[in-house]
Protein backbone atom coordinates (compact mmCIF):
# COMPACT_ATOMS: atom_id res chain seq x y z
CA UNK A 1 0.00 0.00 0.00
CA UNK A 2 1.14 3.45 -0.74
CA UNK A 3 -0.45 6.80 0.70
CA UNK A 4 -0.01 9.92 -1.18
CA UNK A 5 -1.00 13.05 0.05
CA UNK A 6 -1.39 16.06 -1.17
CA UNK A 7 -2.10 19.79 0.39
CA UNK A 8 -3.61 21.75 -2.48
CA UNK A 9 -3.76 25.68 -2.09
CA UNK A 10 -7.03 26.87 0.18
CA UNK A 11 -9.62 29.65 -0.99
CA UNK A 12 -10.49 27.51 -3.79
CA UNK A 13 -14.06 27.80 -5.74
CA UNK A 14 -15.63 24.29 -6.18
CA UNK A 15 -14.91 24.33 -9.88
CA UNK A 16 -11.38 24.49 -8.75
CA UNK A 17 -11.29 20.83 -6.98
CA UNK A 18 -7.93 19.05 -7.57
CA UNK A 19 -9.95 15.82 -9.15
CA UNK A 20 -9.01 12.07 -7.93
CA UNK A 21 -5.90 10.86 -10.14
CA UNK A 22 -6.58 8.93 -13.28
CA UNK A 23 -4.16 5.63 -13.94
CA UNK A 24 -3.28 5.12 -17.64
CA UNK A 25 -4.28 1.79 -18.95
CA UNK A 26 -6.72 1.45 -16.54
CA UNK A 27 -10.28 1.29 -16.48
CA UNK A 28 -12.78 2.98 -13.64
CA UNK A 29 -15.13 0.97 -11.71
CA UNK A 30 -18.33 2.30 -11.64
CA UNK A 31 -18.13 5.02 -14.34
CA UNK A 32 -20.99 2.78 -16.17
CA UNK A 33 -20.18 5.50 -19.91
CA UNK A 34 -22.07 3.87 -22.60
CA UNK A 35 -20.39 4.35 -25.79
CA UNK A 36 -22.82 2.43 -28.16
CA UNK A 37 -24.01 5.92 -30.04
CA UNK A 38 -20.60 7.02 -31.11
CA UNK A 39 -19.50 5.72 -34.51
CA UNK A 40 -16.03 6.37 -34.72
CA UNK A 41 -13.28 5.78 -32.66
CA UNK A 42 -11.89 9.11 -32.27
CA UNK A 43 -15.38 10.71 -31.30
CA UNK A 44 -15.76 7.49 -28.78
CA UNK A 45 -12.06 7.62 -26.82
CA UNK A 46 -12.74 11.61 -26.87
CA UNK A 47 -16.58 11.02 -24.82
CA UNK A 48 -14.85 8.12 -22.61
CA UNK A 49 -11.83 10.70 -21.90
CA UNK A 50 -14.68 13.55 -20.63
CA UNK A 51 -16.80 11.11 -18.87
CA UNK A 52 -13.66 10.11 -16.78
CA UNK A 53 -12.18 13.34 -16.19
CA UNK A 54 -15.96 14.56 -14.57
CA UNK A 55 -15.85 11.14 -12.52
CA UNK A 56 -12.63 11.62 -10.91
CA UNK A 57 -13.61 15.46 -10.31
CA UNK A 58 -16.70 14.90 -8.37
CA UNK A 59 -16.32 11.73 -6.51
CA UNK A 60 -14.57 10.68 -3.87
CA UNK A 61 -13.20 7.35 -4.35
CA UNK A 62 -12.66 5.64 -7.55
CA UNK A 63 -11.55 1.81 -7.82
CA UNK A 64 -9.50 1.20 -10.80
CA UNK A 65 -9.10 -2.33 -12.61
CA UNK A 66 -6.77 -3.55 -15.86
CA UNK A 67 -6.25 -6.99 -17.34
CA UNK A 68 -2.71 -6.62 -16.64
CA UNK A 69 -3.21 -6.75 -13.37
CA UNK A 70 -5.32 -9.82 -12.86
CA UNK A 71 -7.50 -9.79 -9.86
CA UNK A 72 -5.85 -6.83 -8.25
CA UNK A 73 -7.84 -3.07 -8.55
CA UNK A 74 -6.25 0.45 -7.26
CA UNK A 75 -8.34 2.28 -5.36
CA UNK A 76 -7.80 6.20 -4.92
CA UNK A 77 -9.75 7.87 -1.76
CA UNK A 78 -10.51 11.96 -1.43
CA UNK A 79 -9.26 12.08 2.62
CA UNK A 80 -10.52 16.00 2.62
CA UNK A 81 -11.37 18.95 -0.11
CA UNK A 82 -9.90 21.75 0.34
CA UNK A 83 -10.81 25.07 2.01
CA UNK A 84 -13.52 27.01 0.26
CA UNK A 85 -13.20 30.74 -0.03
CA UNK A 86 -15.94 32.90 0.52
CA UNK A 87 -18.64 33.89 -2.02
CA UNK A 88 -20.70 37.12 -2.16
CA UNK A 89 -20.60 40.93 -2.36
CA UNK A 90 -21.00 43.69 0.12
CA UNK A 91 -21.51 47.13 -0.65
CA UNK A 92 -19.36 50.04 0.53
CA UNK A 93 -20.93 53.58 1.16
CA UNK A 94 -19.39 57.08 2.25
CA UNK A 95 -21.48 60.29 1.57
CA UNK A 96 -24.58 59.34 0.55
CA UNK A 97 -23.05 57.33 -2.50
CA UNK A 98 -22.90 53.44 -2.56
CA UNK A 99 -21.02 51.39 -4.32
CA UNK A 100 -23.05 47.70 -4.73
CA UNK A 101 -21.97 44.19 -5.75
CA UNK A 102 -18.29 44.37 -4.45
CA UNK A 103 -16.39 40.96 -4.51
CA UNK A 104 -15.20 39.66 -1.19
CA UNK A 105 -12.14 38.48 -3.20
CA UNK A 106 -11.38 41.92 -2.87
CA UNK A 107 -7.75 42.75 -3.06
CA UNK A 108 -5.76 46.38 -2.60
CA UNK A 109 -5.60 47.30 -5.68
CA UNK A 110 -9.07 47.04 -6.72
CA UNK A 111 -10.08 48.85 -3.03
CA UNK A 112 -7.43 51.49 -3.69
CA UNK A 113 -8.99 52.02 -7.04
CA UNK A 114 -12.88 52.19 -6.18
CA UNK A 115 -12.04 54.68 -3.38
CA UNK A 116 -10.21 56.79 -5.85
CA UNK A 117 -12.90 56.33 -9.28
CA UNK A 118 -16.41 56.04 -7.09
CA UNK A 119 -15.70 58.38 -4.09
CA UNK A 120 -12.81 60.80 -5.53
CA UNK A 121 -10.30 59.86 -2.22
CA UNK A 122 -7.01 59.36 -3.66
CA UNK A 123 -4.32 58.37 -1.81
CA UNK A 124 -5.09 56.16 0.29
CA UNK A 125 -2.52 53.23 1.69
CA UNK A 126 -3.64 49.68 1.89
CA UNK A 127 -2.41 46.47 2.78
CA UNK A 128 -3.42 43.05 3.77
CA UNK A 129 -3.58 42.65 7.54
CA UNK A 130 -4.87 38.97 7.21
CA UNK A 131 -5.47 36.96 4.09
CA UNK A 132 -7.04 33.38 4.91
CA UNK A 133 -10.43 32.01 3.37
CA UNK A 134 -12.37 32.33 6.23
CA UNK A 135 -10.70 36.27 6.68
CA UNK A 136 -9.81 38.96 4.83
CA UNK A 137 -8.83 42.25 6.44
CA UNK A 138 -7.64 45.35 4.44
CA UNK A 139 -6.66 48.43 6.83
CA UNK A 140 -7.05 51.79 5.02
CA UNK A 141 -5.00 54.91 5.90
CA UNK A 142 -5.81 58.01 4.96
CA UNK A 143 -3.44 60.18 6.53
CA UNK A 144 -1.71 60.96 3.24
CA UNK A 145 -5.25 60.67 1.22
CA UNK A 146 -7.02 63.91 -0.65
CA UNK A 147 -10.78 64.28 -1.45
CA UNK A 148 -11.07 65.23 -5.10
CA UNK A 149 -11.92 69.01 -4.85
CA UNK A 150 -10.57 69.87 -1.95
CA UNK A 151 -7.90 72.31 -1.75
CA UNK A 152 -5.37 72.93 1.11
CA UNK A 153 -4.79 76.44 2.63
CA UNK A 154 -1.27 77.36 2.09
Amino acid sequence: QYDLELHPLTCLYEDDDFPLFGIDGAEIQGLNFDGSAYSDAASLAKAKQEAEIEYLRTQETATFTSSAWGAGTVELERIKRGSRGLKGSYSMSYMGKTVENLPLDMTTAKLTNILASEFGIIGVQTYYWDQRCHNLAIPMYFENANIAGDTRDP
